[in-house]
């Protein structure tokens, strides 16, 4: 990392906390403790506004943020987020409001909601239902959903031209119900998530210690919506298949 390579290493965020919406206030505060104690220094609820360099503008020599402070640095990394890429398919009688809206089978949406035949639509610009947490449609970038979406898109396709119209007509009624799914690792902090956390307004220590290795569970209700770990891996995976059940009834 580049701290262990020496440098002074700054994160700025709009927010209070980061990683807050998705990892919740308790974990969201241990994973910037654990950064702290490794020489990262946040400073929150301030965005950059100007990037500063020298005479000849070739290098970065520091920027300012909205709060008046001015920072040194010689590397500055954006992360901004995205935004779906649909412009192309304007005026083809597809619904492209926040990305491309498929059905439960991934099938691309007519601008009146009924499914085109043979148009699908999957990745990051897929907005999709996902019907074991809610009906919402969502856009979920993780990297885990591309590969599931285009292993349902290929199987129905070749069943589709195919010679057996029953398997391909069981495999229309099995919607498309992934567990959405992200890893990160920072210095010795390994975190591993399952579910739509953001959708949890419960938020419990199921595991281990806060500070050390531990499992946390997001709930609404009864249900678990997803679960994210410091650590102890096996046993989060372990939490996978618990995930989202009985969160729709």
């Amino acid at each position: 990392t580049a701290t262990k390579l020496g440098c002074t290493v700054t994160v700025v965020g709009k927010g209070s906390i980061p990683m807050l919406r998705p990892l919740g206030q308790q974990l969201a505060e241990d994973v910037q403790r654990r950064n702290e104690a490794h020489g990262v220094t946040f400073i929150s609820n301030a965005c950059l506004v100007e990037i500063l360099a020298d005479e000849a503008g070739d290098r970065v020599t520091g920027v300012v943020l909205d709060n008046g402070q001015n920072i040194s640095c010689d590397v500055v990394i954006e992360a901004l987020g995205s935004l779906p890429n649909t412009e192309f398919l304007l005026n083809n009688d597809i619904d492209i409001e926040s990305g491309v809206h498929v059905d439960e089978t991934l099938h691309a949406l007519r601008e009146n909601g009924e499914p085109w035949d043979n148009v699908y639509a999957i990745g990051d610009v897929a907005r999709f239902p996902i019907p074991q947490f809610d009906p919402k449609t969502r856009r979920v970038e993780h990297w885990n959903i591309p590969t599931e979406m285009a292993r349902k898109v290929g199987k129905l396709v070749a069943l589709a031209h195919g010679d057996d119209r029953d398997a391909h007509a069981a495999e229309l009624e099995k919607p498309f119900a992934p567990i959405p799914s992200f890893w990160s690792d920072q210095f010795e902090v390994s975190l591993l998530a399952y579910g739509l956390l953001d959708q949890g307004d419960d938020i419990r220590l199921l595991e281990g210690d806060v500070g050390g290795d531990c499992i946390y569970g997001y709930f609404t209700g009864d249900a678990m919506v997803g679960v994210c770990g410091i650590g102890m891996r096996s046993k989060v995976m372990g939490y996978r298949n618990k995930v989202g059940l009985n969160f729709a009834q």
